[in-house]
């Protein structure tokens, strides 16, 4: 509730503008030291414990992008005989420092302030320091993060994408400034030019200064950390109402200039929607308010608790943004109220708010919004995060240049659909909502996450921790083979599972994994497989002998494998886009039923291999379903090693095309039990050149079974050829513990890859470079040699 103040609260206020106008003659009492300290870490939350933020700041010299006042630190110790106080402040400059009317010692470098205490501090002490400072914020180097004077907004977003730590309260505050500290705070905000203050918490009151001046205070008495601090600025109206949540009424606020309210209305209409998803999902909305305040920030928004910044393009009238709406929003649940312990397990506040964003779909539309939107996101985690941040990561060791990529919110997105499917429904409820309320305004950790849902559910999830949080990669479930045989009336199935690995160090235990069985009138019949090792076995009675059998026909687990599954009923074209295949449907009379698999696995060997074809390592489809007689198709797919990380197939098969698409073959083999052999019937059409690793083959008459690329020995002499006109000459290879790379060039560039494209080592090299490989893992690497920003030579290598 907005509220003026009386003449004679006006008069509490007057002090307070004086206490803005403390100056540089008292910089005399400071001692400030050259010496540089270590930036303050989470230990000092073991020895005290911060209180509450008064921050108090005239933002009225916009141009300037100057801002001036103090800030008011109440703590007390954990510990005995505390002499010393460090805060974190980035690049501001400090008026002088009180204890009451007693000035203190200090020392700041530019990073961290140590102050000095009068006399020691002991556990029950209470005691508030005064921090007179003003000075120009700053902006994180990435662009993303501090503190913004622009197009006549004033605000902060809390996170520094390059900053180490990511906290970016101390940008515009002295404070404690990591993920464990929290704190209620109080803001006094003085502004001009008809701008108004939007804050954490509530509007305590506003005051009229006289002419465009204005001062607002705000008050949050929820803890909260230093990155979830926050201000706004500008010429805000607001836009107020109550949603009927399931916990109770929920006052909104949306912050707005008064030409953008209509178009923040429309797309914000289903902000009720969100909440009530989330309240269903995670527990009760437990903030005072829901709070969004526009700004024109065009890359992304922050979720500033019960204040988030919100980029006013987003909220242009319609729901194209949505999803960044109610991600933003699930972080009152992921972030600010459970928040994770350190920024290396970032997933627990980004990766849940993402599927947060992907559950609100459900809730606002279908399941089929929902799970397409898993789907999809999953597509794109599996096919480039690894290739976008230097391999497969651990999402609980996230290294911090990673910390807002996709691995943290992509992946831990789809690790969250995962652990629905290992929980079911009414444990994943159980298990979330016991973390919400025993961690409330607490901090966590993946360990303590785990061991929540396994006390709360009486489950024991220790696999799925393990395989999916602990270590990287991911699974990759098949059908090796089925056999059936007459039992009475039913049918005595047996199922052979195999598991591979993409970028994972072991393979996975206890996955359940649907299994579903049609007969040839589509009569359906599934179940759940708890798949372990790397091969399975599991047995069934079945009504009927399978036509057809597929595993994860219901996306519930997210491994190495995207699908599309149709009933096709007429001629005609079809994009199987997450299965990387297009079908052209040339003749039908009866509806079939189609199910293409895009496999991000390599392929089984070739068992007989006459011809010397070298397979893919890294991809291959299946295809099967349940097809009328006359059904007849064709079908294309593109080969794409270009090095693109978005969209298409990109270096998907570096490890084929990387120098040349001459040697580019298609392979085929009915199933498991069969070997591979080149396929008759397909044509390549090479786009733009040959050279540029991008093409097409169209496969004429498109049959049941497993499809993949490979190099022909003919097209491989092709490559040798060009690489012994550049006498490149690797040995030896296959290789143990180093190999040589003999040129005819001296001022090289040696570059080595593998096969996920990351670049394992560079090399300056000459005539001839020695390269050890005592600790690369066993494999395929690709060996490229550039001179003059030019690539001369490539070959590839073989480590034993």
């Amino acid at each position: 509730m907005k509220k003026y103040i009386s003449i004679a609260l006006l008069l509490l206020i007057i002090p307070f503008c004086t206490l803005f106008a403390q100056n540089d003659s008292l910089l005399h009492c400071a001692k400030k030291n050259s010496h540089t300290h270590n930036k303050a870490i989470n230990s000092r939350s073991d020895s005290i414990d911060v209180l509450n933020y008064s921050i108090n700041l005239d933002l009225t010299d916009y141009s300037g992008k100057f801002i001036k006042g103090f800030c008011d630190i109440k703590f007390t110790p954990k510990l005995n005989n505390i002499l010393i106080l460090d805060l974190d402040l980035l690049k501001l400059n400090i008026d002088s420092i009180k204890e009451g009317n007693i000035l203190l010692t200090y020392a700041y470098n530019d990073t961290l302030l140590k102050i000095n205490f009068i006399s020691p501090m002991n556990v029950g002490d209470t005691s508030t320091i005064r921090v007179f400072y003003k000075g120009n914020p700053v902006t994180d180097n990435s662009g993303w993060g501090g503190f913004y004077f622009q197009n006549n907004y004033i605000f902060n977003l809390g996170v520094g994408f390059d900053a180490v730590p990511h906290n970016y309260g101390r940008v515009w505050f002295p404070c404690f400034d990591n993920f464990v500290e929290r704190s209620t705070y109080n803001f006094t905000i003085k502004t001009a030019n008809n701008m108004r203050a939007h804050c954490n918490g509530y509007m305590q009151n506003e005051v009229l200064l006289g002419g465009d001046t204005v001062v607002r205070i705000w008050e949050m008495n929820y803890e909260i950390p230093t990155y979830l601090a926050c201000v706004a600025a500008a010429n805000y109206v607001t836009v107020q109402y109550t949603h009927p949540a399931l916990s109770g009424n929920i006052p909104i606020e949306l912050a707005a200039l008064p030409g953008d309210t209509n178009n923040l209305k429309a797309s914000f209409s289903k902000l009720g929607i969100s909440i009530d998803a989330f309240e269903y999902w995670f527990g009760p909305y437990l903030w005072n308010k829901v709070g969004y305040s526009l700004v024109p920030f065009g890359s992304g928004a922050m979720e500033h608790a019960t204040n988030i910044a919100y980029p006013k393009a987003a909220a242009n009238g319609s729901l194209t943004y949505e999803t960044l709406m109610a991600h933003e929003l699930a972080h009152h649940w992921w972030g600010d109220l459970a928040t994770c312990e350190t920024a290396q397990e970032m997933w627990i506040n980004e990766g849940m708010a993402e599927y947060a964003s992907q559950l609100f779909l459900n809730f606002a539309y279908d399941y089929k919004k929902y799970i397409d939107a898993v789907r999809s996101n999953h597509a794109d985690v599996i096919q480039y995060a690894h290739i976008k941040e230097g391999g497969f990561l651990a999402l609980n060791n996230i290294p911090l240049q990673y910390t807002y990529g996709q691995h943290v919110y992509n992946k831990g997105a789809s690790v969250a659909h995962n652990l629905r499917t290992y929980l079911g429904d009414f444990d994943f409820i159980t298990g979330l909502k016991s973390i919400t309320t025993n961690y409330t305004y607490k901090s966590i950790n993946s360990t303590q996450f785990r061991d929540e849902i396994n006390n709360s559910t009486g489950k024991n999830i220790n696999d799925f921790f393990e395989h999916w949080i602990f270590n990287e990669g991911f699974p990759h479930f098949s059908i090796d083979s089925i056999k059936s045989q007459p039992l009475g009336g039913n049918f005595s199935v047996t199922v052979y599972v195999k598991q591979k690995l993409k970028g994972a160090p072991s393979f996975f235990n206890n996955v359940p994994v649907q299994i579903s069985f049609y007969n040839n009138n589509w009569n359906k019949i599934t179940d759940t497989l708890f798949v372990s090792g790397q091969y399975s076995t599991f047995s069934f009675t079945l009504p009927f002998n399978p036509a057809f059998t597929c595993l994860n026909e219901n996306s519930g687990i997210n491994q190495a494998i995207t699908d599309e599954q149709f009933i096709l009923k007429t001629s005609g074209n079809k994009n199987f886009t997450l299965a990387k295949m297009n079908l052209t449907v040339n003749s039908i009379t009866d509806s079939a039923l189609v199910r293409i698999e895009h496999h991000f696995a390599a392929p089984d060997s070739i068992k007989n291999n006459p011809n010397d074809y070298i397979i893919s390592e890294n991809r291959y489809w299946s295809v099967d379903g349940i097809w009328p007689q006359n059904f007849k198709a064709s079908a294309s797919v593109y080969y794409d090693g270009r090095n693109i990380t978005s969209g298409g197939g990109g270096w998907l098969d570096h490890d084929l095309v990387l120098n040349t698409e001459d040697s580019l073959i298609l392979l085929y083999r009915k199933g498991p039990h069969t070997d591979w052999e080149h396929f008759p019937y397909y044509s390549k059409n090479v786009i733009g050149n040959n050279n540029n690793a991008f093409g097409q083959i169209k496969i004429d008459s498109l049959r049941k079974g497993e499809y993949t690329f490979a190099n022909s020995a003919e097209g491989l002499s092709i490559k040798k050829n060009k690489d012994e006109q550049n006498e490149i000459t690797v040995f030896p290879n296959p290789s143990k513990h180093y190999f040589t790379v003999r040129l005819n060039e001296k001022d090289c560039e040696i570059q080595v890859r593998d096969m996920n494209g990351k670049i394992i080592t560079t090399k300056k090299a000459g005539f001839e470079t020695v390269i050890e490989t005592d600790k690369w893992s066993k494999g395929s690497y690709f060996i490229t040699v550039i001179k003059d920003q030019k690539q001369i030579g490539y070959s590839k290598l073989i480590l034993e």
